[in-house]
C-alpha cells in the first residue's frame, strides 16, 4: 500500500475548470453511473462513458499552476476526465486486498465475460461482421483480470490482445504519481465497441467495490 497524501492530487493534476466525474458500473443493475448520468447495458454506447465536458470539447489542457478540487477525485474509486479514466489510491487499496487474488479474478472476468455477451449479441443483430470466435457466447477464451503490478490492475477482454490497462506515461499522470497510488488507464487493441464497453464494466466494477465497501 502506498503511503499517498490527498493534497497531492492538485499538484499531480494541475488541471482547471475541467469535470471530473465518478465512474461506476452496477454488474446487478447492469448499469453505467458516469457523475449523474446512467446508462443501462443494453442501450451504451462507448461515448455515452465519457465526461460531458469532453463531449461537449470544452475541456483545457494540462495547465502548470492550476489546482483540482481535492474531493472529487480522491473521493472515488475511479474518475473520468477530458483525459480518459483514472485510478485512485482508494482503487489501489481495493485491489490490495486480502481477498484471494483467484476470487477477485473470477468475479470480474465474469462481469466484463457478461457485458461482452449482452452488448456483443446487440451488435450482432445490426449486422455487425463479427469473427467466428466470437459467435460462442460460452468461451471464456481471451477474457482476464490481473496485475500490471501490485495495485495496477489490467483487464483483457477476447480480441486480439484487446485490454484495458495501466500506461507509465500518461497525458495527466506519469511513472512517479502511480507510486502516490494514482493510475491513468488506456484502451489498446479495440475492433468493437462492445470490447471497450465490456473492459470498461470490468474497471466500473472495481469502482463500485470501492464505493460499497
Amino acid at each position: 500500500m502506498p503511503d499517498y497524501d490527498f493534497t497531492y492530487v492538485p499538484e499531480i493534476l494541475g488541471l482547471e475548470d475541467v469535470d471530473v466525474e465518478p465512474f461506476y458500473y452496477d454488474a446487478d443493475l447492469l448499469r453505467f453511473i458516469v457523475g449523474n448520468r446512467q446508462f443501462n447495458l443494453e442501450d451504451v454506447k462507448a461515448s455515452d462513458l465519457l465526461p460531458e465536458s469532453r463531449l461537449n470539447e470544452q475541456h483545457v489542457g494540462v495547465i502548470e499552476g492550476f489546482e483540482l478540487p481535492i474531493r472529487p477525485i480522491t473521493d472515488f474509486g475511479v474518475a473520468v476526465s477530458f483525459s480518459g479514466f483514472l485510478g485512485t489510491p482508494r482503487l489501489f487499496d481495493a485491489c490490495d486486498t486480502g481477498q484471494k487474488i483467484a476470487d477477485l479474478r473470477r468475479e470480474v472476468v465474469e462481469v466484463m465475460h457478461s457485458a461482452f455477451d449482452v452488448v456483443m449479441q446487440i451488435r450482432r443483430n445490426d449486422d455487425y461482421v463479427l469473427p467466428k470466435s466470437f459467435l460462442n457466447p460460452d468461451s471464456l477464451f481471451g477474457f482476464d483480470f490481473g496485475y500490471y503490478r501490485p495495485g495496477h490492475p489490467s483487464f483483457n477482454v477476447m480480441g486480439n490482445c484487446a485490454c484495458l490497462g495501466v500506461i507509465p506515461e500518461g497525458f495527466i499522470l506519469d511513472d512517479m504519481d502511480r507510486e502516490k497510488g494514482f493510475m491513468e488507464f488506456d484502451l489498446h487493441n479495440i475492433d468493437f465497441d462492445f470490447q471497450e464497453i465490456a473492459l470498461l464494466a470490468g474497471l466500473g466494477h472495481m469502482s463500485y467495490r470501492v464505493k460499497s465497501a
